[in-house]
């Protein structure tokens, strides 16, 4: 008896392209909210960084009763509430955090150099020590957090870049002399202590996120901890985060997320790559996120310790 043969199972070719596209918009649906689980991770890691820095700013105030300095001047000539000139020593609020960091080991390294106050000179530093990578120190949503410039002549004054730096508070910066004077936590020569802070420490400012530049030649100081001037590590409210206003720099590389103007007098803006905003270090110790589109006015207000501004829910 004649049998007709069976069909055969398998997929046409019109069967085959209709599977591949619904991989493909199923793939288009679930990589944006891959991307943006680990963004959100990434975003709670770096709230973490901040709360762990706010925690040494705390315990450093607990040993010492003050806040440290933001920066240091070798000479002491210009006034505690504006900028100082160029001859600092140009050690900063970093070195002192170190053993609050859990970088005792680091902090030593630079210690026998030291005069108990931190004001060192450039040459005091270990180059090794300068480089090394301080991951509290570091966002991790900036590809380019945690850079060392050592080029050329830049080696020996170089070092780590970092993505977190102190508020000067909500006036703009100045040059040598300036009348402008800095109403934050931080600056040349401060000696803050918890009870200046009046306006409250939930709605005062202590520090922020700031963005670090790719280069490998000494070019940008922005997140500077060694060898730094005044507006490599601290920040300024005077405009809002992530601004299309530049930062003022001695040297500096305009990016899109991080405009510049090379100049003498140094302002550095609170950035990030975080969509929509930064996240900023409270005076409490809290950290958490701020939109760009805050309000000018109520960032400056919470860059201010003491300005009686009436700073809203933000």
């Amino acid at each position: 008896m004649f049998r007709r043969p069976r069909g055969v199972n398998a997929f046409t070719l019109v069967e085959l392209l209709v599977v591949v596209a619904i991989i493909g918009i199923l793939v288009s649906l679930l990589l944006p909210a891959v991307q943006q689980a680990r963004e959100a991770a990434r975003r709670t890691q770096c709230v973490n960084n901040l709360r762990q820095v706010g925690i040494a700013l705390h315990e450093y105030h607990e040993s010492h009763l003050v806040f440290p300095p933001g920066q240091f001047n070798s000479i002491g000539s210009d006034s505690p509430f504006v900028l100082a000139d160029h001859q600092t020593n140009r050690s900063c609020w970093m070195q002192q955090l170190l053993p609050y960091l859990d970088q005792s080991a680091l902090f030593e390294q630079f210690a026998p150099a030291m005069d108990g106050t931190l004001d060192v000179s450039l040459g005091a530093f270990s180059y090794p020590g300068r480089e090394t990578r301080v991951p509290t120190l570091i966002c991790p949503t900036d590809p380019n957090g945690g850079k060392n410039t050592t080029a050329g002549a830049a080696s020996q004054t170089q070092g780590f870049h970092g993505n977190y730096a102190l508020s000067v508070g909500s006036t703009p910066f100045g040059a040598s002399g300036s009348a402008n004077p800095l109403d934050g936590m931080f600056y040349v020569l401060s000696s803050t202590r918890l009870r200046d802070v009046v306006d409250g420490t939930s709605k005062t400012m202590m520090g922020s996120e700031n963005l670090v530049v790719p280069d490998t030649t000494a070019h940008d100081l922005r997140g500077r901890y060694f060898n730094s001037y005044e507006g490599n590590t601290l920040v300024s409210t005077y405009n809002p985060p992530n601004t299309s206003v530049g930062d003022r720099q001695s040297f500096c590389i305009a990016a899109p997320a991080t405009p510049c103007t090379i100049t003498g007098d140094f302002v550095m803006y609170a950035r990030s790559q975080h969509p929509g905003g930064v996240n900023i270090l409270l005076a409490d110790g809290n950290a958490r996120f701020v939109s760009e589109n805050i309000s000018t006015l109520l960032f400056r207000g919470l860059g201010s310790r003491a300005g009686n501004e009436i700073v809203h829910e933000f």
